[in-house]
């Protein structure tokens, strides 16, 4: 298994989240790999991924609780997510995103999400988990 998780759904923020992974694995001098939870294919997800580079894991399940049991697991230093907003407000961030919390996992997380807007658009935000 991967040092470095992405959790990727094919939506907008993935290539990123993607990114953001693969870089991470590289300064940890490790691998990354991307989880997709649901079942293949999924044409978006598949064409992201590869266009990444990364390896595929296709994981069957409720994505909170199967990205919470992949981001325990004991091979897994990292996990990346991606989410398109805050837990709040006009577009909040999905239900996987928005519930991997420091008391939902013991790993170090990130939650990527890109600014769209204002006097910063175009710099990406790391966040802790």
């Amino acid at each position: 298994m991967a040092q470095v998780v992405a959790a990727v759904d094919g939506s907008a923020v993935s290539r990123s989240v993607l990114r953001t992974a693969a870089s991470l694995a590289e300064l940890l001098g490790g691998a990354a790999e991307a989880l997709y939870v649901g079942q293949l294919p999924a044409p978006d997800v598949e064409r992201v991924v590869a266009e990444s580079g990364l390896p595929l894991r296709c994981v069957p399940g409720e994505p909170q609780a199967v990205i919470s049991q992949v981001l325990a697991s004991p091979d897994v230093r990292l996990g990346v997510l991606g989410a398109r907003g805050t837990r709040t407000g006009r577009r909040p961030a999905g239900r996987a995103a928005a519930g991997q919390t420091p008391d939902t996992t013991n790993r170090t997380g990130v939650r990527y999400r890109p600014r769209r807007s204002g006097a910063r658009a175009g710099r990406d935000q790391l966040r802790p988990l």
